[in-house]
């Protein structure tokens, strides 16, 4: 079988296995043009095409053919360079390329006593510091765990630098401050002899008529002696397991819109109401507004009653 440089157009005997399908690389031993020869490229030798064959005897105007190796890599320009040469008719023995290894000078004794001598001390290097890592880490693990937490919580918050300790006091302090006044209700309902630390600072800590509720309540309009009247009543109930004492009531009537049309104060009808017996209770309004229509009842502190 031949095949044909695209160049000078110059053919070369070659048998067709020579030619994986992936392809591969020659170069013309007339112009050295290097190609991508695939089976399909190879043709039969005939008369007429006989006298294009190439001759290294008669036509010495370069080097025989050579085969490039490695795989098909059309993109691959660097191919020359990895080139192994062969002849186009008679394919070169793998074993007999050269290698790269054979060319390369000899590394001096000298440079190489030179690295061995780092590598040694880098190794040594590396071995004192993973014994030191491993003492640390033994050394650690016989430390307390709440001491250990302490020690890693400290480092954290850098609590070793005085401008971040003061920082973290003072935000410390802050949401304290924060947490006494919102929480006052619950601190006084858990510790009752708090309510005096925050009358002191003149807080109030405690819900008035915490505990207490109104239950049943009605209202009723009507005149006596020309006078129009407005009665409320109902009962008083503890939700508690104690007595609790029934501080003042306080109403305000409302309209459709929910303005304040009339507040009254009024006494409490009993000291203190226990757990299983309601205390009822009633008050009158005396020539209430036409436009009264709701009514809402509470309980206030003793010194604002009327």
């Amino acid at each position: 079988m031949l095949i044909r440089c695209p160049e000078c157009e110059v053919c070369y005997r070659i048998e067709l296995e020579m030619i994986p399908e992936k392809g591969r690389r020659f170069r013309c031993a007339k112009c050295g043009k290097v190609w991508q020869a695939f089976p399909q490229d190879a043709f039969e030798e005939t008369e007429e095409n006989a006298s294009l064959v190439y001759n290294p005897e008669t036509d010495d105007t370069g080097p025989e053919a050579v085969e490039l190796s490695g795989e098909v890599d059309e993109n691959d320009s660097s191919g020359e360079e990895q080139a192994e040469t062969v002849s186009a008719e008679e394919p070169a023995d793998e074993e007999e390329q050269p290698s790269a290894e054979t060319e390369k000078s000899e590394e001096p004794e000298e440079a190489k006593s030179e690295n061995s001598k780092v590598s040694n001390e880098i190794q040594e290097i590396f071995s004192r510091l993973n014994a030191q890592t491993t003492l640390i880490n033994d050394m650690d693990k016989q430390v307390p765990a709440p001491r250990r937490l302490a020690r890693r919580v400290s480092d954290f918050l850098n609590w070793h630098n005085p401008y971040s300790r003061y920082g973290l006091l003072g935000v410390a302090g802050v949401i304290f401050v924060l947490a006494f006044f919102s929480f006052r209700y619950e601190i006084t309902r858990m510790i009752p002899v708090m309510e005096n630390v925050y009358n002191l600072l003149g807080v109030e800590s405690k819900i008035i008529g915490e505990g207490l509720d109104f239950r049943n309540v009605v209202r009723r309009e009507y005149e006596e002696d020309y006078v129009r009247k407005l009665e409320v009543k109902g009962f008083i109930v503890n939700q508690t397991e104690q007595n609790l004492p029934v501080p003042p009531i306080y109403i305000e009537v409302l309209d459709k819109d929910g303005n304040i049309l009339e507040i009254q104060n009024a006494k409490s009808p009993v000291e203190e109401v226990s757990p299983d017996k309601p205390a009822p209770f009633s008050f009158v309004l005396n020539q209430p507004s036409p436009l009264s229509k709701y009514i809402y009842i509470t309980f206030t502190a003793a010194d604002e009653e009327k």
